[in-house]
């Protein structure tokens, strides 16, 4: 399996917050996930953070696992090109093909991730729906996928800034 280039993420006190978002404002950020899995008619959705290393599921909906590591998971790749991310059928994928969530469980076969941005460009996390079936991704989905990742920076945000020990130095 091949590697993809590790995306270049937002800085400690930055995920420090992000992270502790989790705490915060789980059934927010859980609520986005699942409005994304209704909306997209998929078995799983994550609005996922990245630390670099790893990647934290901050809302989640179908899915058990509350972080996994970034280096060759679908999530860098998004981070790493800044743009939607759609893998129809991952095993057809060179690049996802031998992955473990692909080949083991929970045998994913479809992906769809839109970056999580801060205005500074750096990248946090990613909103992404799954599904263990391959299928297809139009544009207009596309777009509703990048506006639910911007609902997902908003809520993050908001989270940061109502909590004075997640406020970011001036």
């Amino acid at each position: 399996m091949g590697t993809n280039p590790i995306p270049r993420t937002a800085n400690l006190s930055v995920m420090q917050a992000l992270v502790g978002a989790r705490r915060l404002g789980a059934a927010a950020l859980d609520h986005i996930a699942q409005v994304a899995r209704e909306r997209f008619k998929v078995p799983a959705a994550v609005v996922s953070l990245s630390d670099g290393q790893q990647l934290f599921f901050a809302g989640r909906s179908g899915v058990g696992l509350g972080h996994t590591l970034l280096e060759g998971s679908f999530c860098s790749t998004t981070l790493a090109t800044g743009d939607v991310l759609v893998v129809e059928d991952a095993v057809k994928d060179p690049r996802f093909a031998e992955n473990c969530l692909v080949i083991g469980e929970p045998h994913v076969r479809f992906y769809a991730g839109a970056p999580i941005v801060l205005q500074s460009g750096e990248h946090i996390g990613a909103m992404c729906v799954l599904d263990v079936e391959p299928r297809p991704f139009n544009v207009g989905q596309r777009v509703v996928l990048k506006h639910m990742a911007l609902a997902a920076k908003a809520e993050l945000e908001r989270l940061c800034a109502s909590d004075p020990a997640y406020a970011r130095p001036n």
